[in-house]
């Protein structure tokens, strides 16, 4: 696979049309007032189990039907790997190449070191705009994945400002989920407004490792020791409360929005991020806040060499979601509740980008009907339609859908086949 690979490489025409993607594009792509995101063509190769597929779209809710392990969530994962990271399941690039059961349900053995690529054709900031992510060897014969945004030399960018927004089973299910796991989801929410938020959190955790590295390699005694831990500090505090920080404005945001939006829902979610920082910053100012944690990164010095890790951190704090109609938290509703409490939460989230941002997200919503009756289904579908976002949506039959009959585009998903329905 060459470092070109683009669309316009995969020379697919929509056999219905028969006009070029640019063409497909321009006739779906009516501007917005807002900045509307959404994906006009994808093509996958040698892709989790396609070798090729390819989708010419609209703005419009996708479906996805098909049984379980015929492929539906690694469409939703390759969309949400145009972001940086490693998208909604975290997989590395060697398990996104092309997996060939075949006939015996063997893997192939070579599937870890061939080439993959994801090609899309975005509507983004008002324009069309082909996009590549692409994993191949570089000119020193090593393995890397690549973004590549046509017209721009730089695309790190661009593709940093493409909102998506997910939710996968596990998250949705809050008494399920890790701390971390709640933690991410809302970190994850606001590194589509904040850009630097997920680098500040990289940083964050970068320089946690080198501390734990320093107390245990060089203790805590000497005089050298003690300047360097010092300065990594310093640096961890200043991180600690613009994270925390950036966390109680999502939280505030979010909840307002939660109000004016979802009114009508008779579970009404709520939020609030419990954490050493994020509490103290309730009442103190931040550079307070950050003095007080430095202190407190000094005194905790003995025990982290000691046992390892750091008791007090951002990296410590959890999302404490409740059902404010009851006063319950999520934890003790149903699953059914639970579902439906982080949907509003991730809906509400999508309506704060439209109305403070001017940004409609891409929404990719992995088995979205599950645990869900008709009436609440019915509600949430009508406020993505209300949206008016490409949502992306999986299940696994299209009657789970017959409320979006006419609103969208239907495909079947069946081993790396994909038809219309």
């Amino acid at each position: 696979m060459s470092s070109s690979l683009s669309v316009e490489g995969h020379g697919y025409v929509p056999v219905s049309e028969r006009m070029s993607l640019r063409e497909h594009g321009k006739r779906h792509a009516q501007p917005s007032p807002m900045a509307s995101c959404s994906i006009r063509h994808i093509a996958l190769t040698r892709f989790r189990n396609y070798r090729s597929a390819h989708m010419a779209l609209e703005h419009a809710p996708i479906m996805l039907t098909g049984h379980n392990g015929a492929g539906k969530t690694n469409i939703l994962e390759a969309v949400s790997l145009l972001r940086p990271g490693r998208g909604l399941r975290g997989a590395t690039a060697h398990e996104l190449a092309f997996t060939d059961m075949g006939a015996q349900g063997g893997m192939a053995e070579d599937h870890a070191y061939q080439d993959w690529g994801i090609n899309v054709s975005l509507y983004h900031h008002h324009l069309l705009t082909e996009c590549a992510v692409i994993w191949q060897k570089d000119a020193q014969g090593g393995w890397r994945v690549s973004r590549k945004v046509k017209g721009h030399d730089h695309p790190s960018r661009y593709v940093e400002s493409i909102p998506i927004l997910w939710l996968m089973p596990g998250t949705d299910r809050h008494s399920n989920a890790t701390r971390s796991l709640r933690r991410q989801f809302i970190d994850h929410i606001i590194s589509v407004v904040d850009y630097d938020h997920k680098n500040r959190l990289t940083r964050y955790e970068r320089l946690m490792r080198e501390r734990r590295h320093v107390l245990w390699q060089k203790g805590y005694v000497s005089k050298t020791s003690r300047q360097w831990l010092s300065s990594l500090e310093n640096a961890i505090a200043q991180d600690a409360v613009a994270i925390a920080a950036s966390r109680k404005c999502y939280i505030e945001a979010v909840n307002a929005s939660l109000q004016r939006h979802f009114f009508d829902m008779d579970v009404k979610t709520q939020i609030r991020v419990d954490g050493f920082i994020e509490n103290a910053l309730d009442d103190k100012a931040a550079l307070e806040v950050e003095q007080h944690f430095v202190s407190k990164l000094e005194e905790t010095r003995a025990h982290d060499c000691l046992y390892g890790g750091c008791e007090e951190g951002v990296h410590r704090s959890d999302m404490v979601m409740m059902d404010s109609a009851r006063d319950i938290p999520a934890s003790l509703c149903s699953t059914g509740q639970q579902k439906l409490l982080t949907l509003c939460l991730l809906l509400a989230s999508a309506y704060m980008l439209v109305e403070r941002h001017k940004r409609i997200p891409l929404l990719l919503l992995d088995e979205v009907r599950a645990h869900l009756d008709k009436a609440h289904a019915s509600m949430l579908f009508a406020k993505i339609l209300a949206l008016d976002v490409q949502a992306w949506m999986s299940g696994l039959t299209p009657s789970l859908f017959s409320e979006l009959k006419g609103r969208g585009q239907g495909f079947h998903v069946d081993h790396g086949c994909l038809v219309p329905w």
